[in-house]
């Protein structure tokens, strides 16, 4: 079954909602628009291959408040605020499509800054909290799937956690297996022992873990935990 719901994971596009001019990069992968003042949105593909849409605020008096329309294709979506802070998207028959990972904003020392969801409709909402920040600040609401395959990413205190005390004894990074779906939550638990093991690498690293869960012919699933150190390793 659940490998069967896995045929309908899809990347999904992310459309800031602003009135502000967008210019296309030349392979045509990046849109930026209305970066000239306060502030402004760069969308397209982010590193891992999902889509994204920064919003770079530049000065205080930027809003900390952007909202972001969600689609796919000409299908009707819904959205879901989950209480890890992560957003489920299903599609008319409340199918799994994508998920977005908990928000995150960093200003321009590195820091973290509180930072959280709500959704109407098929519009996704950050807001963020710049008591105190240096400028310029970057967020991302970013989809943390592709076509066929979802990525699930820990931050350093569940890292930490799995290393010492193992998967299964982890609330929170159950949720967040949860939230990749109903494979990825197979996946998680199949991985466990790799998993584990690479928690603990990165844990003695400074660094988290992050588990890549795909698709392949029913019933099998493929899966490839890693290491990163980016921006949801401090979320």
């Amino acid at each position: 079954m659940a490998a069967e719901q896995f045929r309908h994971v899809a990347p999904i596009t992310i459309t800031p909602v602003s009135t502000g001019q967008a210019s296309a990069a030349a392979d045509g992968t990046v849109v930026v628009i209305d970066s000239s003042g306060d502030f402004g949105f760069v969308t397209g593909i982010n590193s891992t291959g999902t889509n994204a849409s920064y919003v770079v605020l530049n000065a205080p008096d930027a809003p900390t408040s952007h909202s972001f329309t969600i689609s796919h294709g000409n299908e009707v979506i819904d959205l879901a605020l989950n209480a890890d802070g992560t957003v489920t998207v299903t599609d008319g028959a409340g199918i799994f499509v994508n998920y977005f990972s908990a928000p995150w904003a960093i200003d321009a020392s590195g820091h973290a800054l509180a930072t959280w969801y709500e959704v109407d409709g098929d519009v996704i909402t950050q807001h963020i909290n710049t008591s105190n920040a240096r400028f310029p600040v970057i967020a991302d609401p970013s989809a943390e799937c592709g076509i066929g395959w979802c990525s699930v990413y820990f931050n350093r205190s569940e890292t930490h956690d799995i290393a010492t005390a193992g998967l299964a004894a982890l609330g929170g990074a159950v949720a967040a297996c949860a939230a990749g779906g109903p494979l990825v939550v197979a996946v998680c638990t199949i991985g466990a022992a790799a998993i584990g093991a690479t928690a603990i690498y990165a844990d003695n690293h400074n660094q988290c873990v992050g588990v890549v869960a795909y698709g392949i012919a029913p019933p099998a699933a493929g899966w490839n935990p890693f290491v990163h150190s980016d921006v949801h390793c401090y979320t």
